[in-house]
């Protein structure tokens, strides 16, 4: 079985949606898992998984407790 690529599908809307947010909020700002996915029509999962495969060059990931 092939490996399938995930930037087009399932990263790239991710990115595009957390950079949108981050627009409209200023810099710095924070965003959450359950924001994005709800941003981009995603499962928090899969966009939680496409949030780790763009780490460290694209995010910075901090988990936060609430």
């Amino acid at each position: 079985m092939a490996v399938q690529p995930t930037w087009y599908e399932r990263d790239l809307p991710v990115l595009a949606a957390t950079v949108a947010m981050l627009n409209e909020l200023g810099v710095p700002g924070v965003v959450s898992v359950r924001s994005i996915s709800e941003r981009a029509g995603r499962d928090p999962q899969e966009v939680y998984e496409a949030l780790l495969a763009m780490q460290p060059d694209y995010v910075t990931l901090t988990i936060m407790l609430t």
